[in-house]
């Protein structure tokens, strides 16, 4: 997440993030927070202003080139 998130004028919104932080510590993860001045903050503020790199496997998703060699050997 970045700095301007945790500096928040809004008490709820800042209230929110470090509850968010203190979750994700208390689940044995880790939080990063990139300064806002910093070339790496400034490219997360443009996409959320927040990033999760996910430890957990994600069921197999067939992509649509995959479904179309599939109904092309059918049809043969």
């Amino acid at each position: 997440m970045i700095g301007l998130i945790g500096r928040s004028q809004n008490v709820g919104e800042r209230r929110k993030w470090v509850g968010v932080v203190e979750e994700i510590k208390a689940a044995g993860g880790e939080v990063l927070i990139f300064s806002s001045i910093h070339e790496s903050g400034k490219q997360l503020d443009q996409l959320t202003g927040v990033a999760a790199i996910l430890n957990f496997p994600l069921p197999e998703v067939e992509s649509d080139e995959d479904e179309e060699d599939a109904a092309g050997a059918a049809a043969t």
